[in-house]
């Protein structure tokens, strides 16, 4: 039977591993659209602050793994932009496949609101190794960064900011950070965030931005 998976993030590779496992005649392709299979995402930020020495660090198998030991014929650069499912086929730019069993895996991506200057140089979002690396190359000029957004991607990435130097301001729409936890647990952490010395903006929305260019914005 042949298992065709799109994204190769942990969701999808995790899904190939066990297919292989538990069907040894299986034929698995996975399709994952950046150049990086299987690496952990929650480490990018200790990229940026040093703690995690290279991006290297953060995948856990490479494609040759994948496919000498596991059998997986995993491919990079390869974005899906049409299934058709009457013929049971995937297909992009240069490439159809067809399949019995279809995965799609493909995660999210950071939503960005349709503001005033969201285009300007500057401002970033971290989601891959990619979004990091331009990050980490536009970081070398800045001073002041904002952070918006106080979850805990937000945090993480306002921790390592600190780490490294950085002024950092952090705007909240909502009265707290962390809002996922019970109301003790976020003014903990927000109290730990001004101990570190990071400027917190609660109650406040961001409508645009102006200017040629920002400090640095990072958008969680």
């Amino acid at each position: 039977m042949k298992y065709v998976i799109i994204g190769g993030d942990a969701a999808g590779m995790s899904a190939a591993m066990q297919i292989v496992r538990h069907d040894e005649k299986a034929e698995v392709t996975t399709l994952e659209m950046g150049e990086v299979y299987s690496y952990a995402q929650c480490g990018l930020p200790y990229v940026v602050g040093g703690a995690i020495d290279s991006f290297d660090s953060l995948i856990a198998r490479s494609i040759e793994t994948f496919r000498d030991k596991y059998g997986i014929d995993a491919r990079v650069n390869h974005e899906v932009k049409a299934v058709d499912v009457d013929k049971k086929l995937v297909s992009g730019d240069g490439f159809e496949l067809p399949y019995d069993k279809l995965l799609v895996a493909t995660g999210a991506s950071p939503i960005v609101p349709p503001w005033d200057g969201v285009d300007l140089k500057g401002i970033h979002t971290v989601k891959t190794i990619p979004d990091t690396k331009a990050l980490i190359e536009d970081l070398k000029g800045a001073s002041k960064i904002a952070v918006i957004g106080g979850g805990y991607i937000g945090l993480e990435m306002a921790e390592n900011f600190v780490e490294i130097g950085k002024e950092v301001t952090m705007i909240e729409r909502n009265p707290r950070l962390a809002g996922i936890f019970d109301q003790e647990f976020s003014e903990k952490v927000g109290e730990e965030a001004v101990k570190h010395g990071i400027e917190l903006r609660f109650n406040e929305s961001v409508e645009g931005f102006e200017g040629s260019q920002m400090d640095r914005l990072l958008m969680c």
